[in-house]
């Protein structure tokens, strides 16, 4: 039907080791599934998963396949593991899941040449709070604050309310534009800040 956009929503999470990205992943696909939507995860290692010689003739792997999510491995480049995702398992929701030492400055930009085939939602940092040092001690940690639109700041519970107010001060920062939001366990509601999936009858 004219008018309706099919593309599926397109979702970055990028956040340093540890931070929390699979606790906020479960979180995620649990609302998506209870709403019957089916989302694939693409699991990118940069460079480590090309290594597997099983990988090298494709652009992705399935690892994993639920009820209602389909979990591959990026072996290749973006755009045609994306392709083939689309034309596989049409999901509602592709979410890229990028590996704890990943940048993503300029990771947007490479979803330009993807305009066609996904709608480019957010980058969405996950922060550890209790290893807020990781920040000033790897430059990756501190630029995945700077390239996100969403941060969150997980496992506030494990710092005291002056700790941490300081590491709020000091992500606002580095990144003005990002919304912050505080969560234990990587719990946030997705329906609160990404954008409501359009699914079409």
């Amino acid at each position: 039907m004219k008018g309706i956009d099919d593309r599926p929503q397109m979702l970055v999470i990028s956040g340093f080791l540890g931070s929390g990205k699979t606790s906020l992943l479960q979180h995620f696909l649990e609302y998506q599934v209870q709403r019957d939507r089916f989302v694939a995860v693409l699991q990118n290692e940069f460079g480590e998963v090309g290594l597997d010689g099983k990988l090298l003739d494709q652009s992705y792997s399935v690892t994993e396949l639920n009820e209602g999510t389909v979990c591959c491995t990026l072996a290749g480049k973006l755009r045609p593991a994306i392709s083939h995702i689309i034309n596989r398992f049409q999901p509602d929701v592709i979410v890229l899941e990028t590996s704890g030492t990943t940048n993503p400055i300029g990771l947007r930009d490479d979803f330009l040449p993807l305009s066609k085939m996904v709608r480019f939602d957010s980058i969405t940092t996950v922060v550890d709070a209790s290893n807020y040092a990781a920040v000033d001690s790897y430059e990756v940690a501190a630029d995945q604050i700077t390239a996100a639109d969403l941060i969150v700041l997980n496992k506030i519970d494990l710092v005291d309310e002056q700790r941490l107010e300081q590491i709020t001060r000091d992500i606002r920062s580095r990144n003005p534009h990002a919304s912050v939001y505080p969560t234990t366990q990587g719990y946030i509601n997705p329906g609160l800040v990404y954008e409501p999936v359009r699914v079409s009858s």
